[in-house]
């Protein structure tokens, strides 16, 4: 009966996460979140019809059904829409599938790797302001 009851959970949680991802996917206004949401809403979906599944089945310990599924979602909701954003990103504009954030990031990594922390590259901006930072 309480494995059950934790099936239910799970069904709830998937439900609940899903209806989020799907509010991503339509409102989302960074278009990395929008393809999350649009992979994620079916893998918690799927999710949460699986759940289901367990919690009507007569199994007295589920734990293992469980942990499947929940396997099954993480790999649908975290590791799809990574592995799909690392090779839009690898096959396309180095900026379409990231935050500025990142470009920056890698930019100064680069640069780093190379031991050219300062390089003309990135003083352009500070420059443009008179040289403060």
């Amino acid at each position: 009966m309480e494995g059950r009851r934790q099936a239910l959970g799970d069904a709830a949680l998937y439900g609940v996460s899903a209806l989020f991802a799907v509010a991503t996917a339509m409102a989302g206004q960074i278009a990395v979140f929008r393809e999350w949401g649009r992979v994620a809403a079916w893998a918690y979906g799927a999710g949460a019809l699986a759940a289901l599944g367990v919690a009507a089945g007569s199994r007295r310990r589920p734990g293992w059904a469980r942990t499947a599924v929940a396997a099954a979602v993480l790999t649908g909701a975290l590791f799809l829409p990574f592995v799909s954003a690392v090779a839009a990103r690898a096959s396309g504009p180095g900026w379409s599938h990231v935050q500025s954030e990142t470009v920056v990031t890698e930019e100064a990594a680069r640069l780093l790797g190379l031991f050219r922390p300062y390089a003309k590259g990135c003083t352009q901006r500070s420059s443009a302001r008179g040289g403060r930072p």
